[in-house]
């Protein structure tokens, strides 16, 4: 999973990941990455919601397939 904010300013400090039933799947909290998070991550094939919280309170939700 890789997580590329929208400038190196922007600090990501959590990440959850849900399947389409709405389980969390995995979550990452506490990060404080400044500009990107790269971490290798084992997903049974599907669809998931990835969500992403910076410090600044910004919540976006992105849509991924992982396969």
């Amino acid at each position: 999973l890789l997580v590329k904010a929208s400038d190196e300013n922007t600090t990501i400090s959590t990440i959850q990941i849900t399947d389409l039933s709405g389980r969390v799947v995995r979550q990452f909290v506490n990060l404080n990455a400044s500009g990107n998070f790269n971490q290798e991550i084992d997903l049974t094939n599907g669809i998931y919601l990835v969500t992403v919280k910076t410090n600044s309170g910004k919540v976006q939700t992105a849509k991924v397939l992982a396969r």
